[in-house]
């Protein structure tokens, strides 16, 4: 069975401040948007929890528990967590708790009370990938796990994100590494096989590992020995040293 722990992360409030919504014109349309905003931001939640995770960490299964448990509805950062019924809304407000985002994942309200869930990957966990790509520094770190992809046109989606003073609470979800290192595999196979239609092969479509024991082992060793050089230049000596026998590291 695969062990998932989860550790509840309360950040301090003391330096965190309401949210500020600042109203344009009363003639504007904007104005009455976020005047709207504001209303319906009385009736729910104090602010927003991160689910911060690694992908296929577990976290489609602890949004459903609490959707189940709770009768409301978690959030996401990402379009396509949202069913039909929120997709086609994305500016309706009962549905995005922020103009920019979160969206609700589940027809049910948002909470009343307390904080709302919000699904976050924050930055830095591609697969087949050089460290290039996952090595990210603080700020760039903070600001993707605000930023919420609205938009089909990867370009309109630049520096999308919420503001920072909604987020109030953190929930981290950690999944022993070698069971989220199997669970990146299946997900890879399943994408080359076509199971999953929202992305393509990384590389074009050349995978060419089997669905077992040997076909990972296969893919961990070729991984491994693609990005070595990358990682003696960008990794730490420790942390160089330390993964040198870790397969899929």
């Amino acid at each position: 069975a695969t062990s998932v722990l989860l550790s509840i992360i309360i950040l301090s409030s003391t330096k965190l401040k309401p949210a500020s919504i600042h109203s344009p014109s009363p003639t504007t349309d904007s104005s009455i948007r976020h005047a709207t905003h504001r209303n319906l931001q009385s009736l729910r939640p104090k602010g927003i929890a991160w689910l911060m995770t690694f992908p296929n960490s577990g976290t489609y299964l602890t949004t459903r528990l609490v959707a189940k448990a709770t009768t409301t509805s978690p959030a996401s950062n990402y379009r396509h967590d949202l069913n039909s019924y929120a997709n086609n809304r994305l500016d309706d407000l009962s549905v995005a708790y922020t103009p920019s985002g979160p969206w609700k994942i589940d027809p049910t309200p948002f909470p009343s009370d307390g904080y709302l869930l919000t699904k976050t990957h924050c930055s830095g966990f591609c697969i087949e990938c050089s460290p290039v790509t996952y090595i990210k520094t603080a700020s760039n770190f903070l600001t993707r796990c605000a930023s919420t992809p609205k938009y089909d046109d990867p370009s309109q989606n630049v520096n999308h994100r919420y503001d920072f003073d909604v987020v109030k609470k953190a929930v981290h979800l950690f999944r022993n590494p070698f069971d989220n290192v199997v669970a990146n595999f299946n997900y890879r196979y399943k994408i080359q096989r076509g199971r999953n239609s929202r992305k393509k092969p990384a590389n074009g479509g050349d995978w060419n590992y089997s669905f077992d024991k040997a076909g990972f082992k296969a893919w961990c060793h070729d991984l491994d020995a693609r990005y070595a050089k990358d990682e003696d230049k960008l990794y730490p000596a420790h942390i160089l040293s330390a993964s040198r026998n870790v397969p899929c590291h």
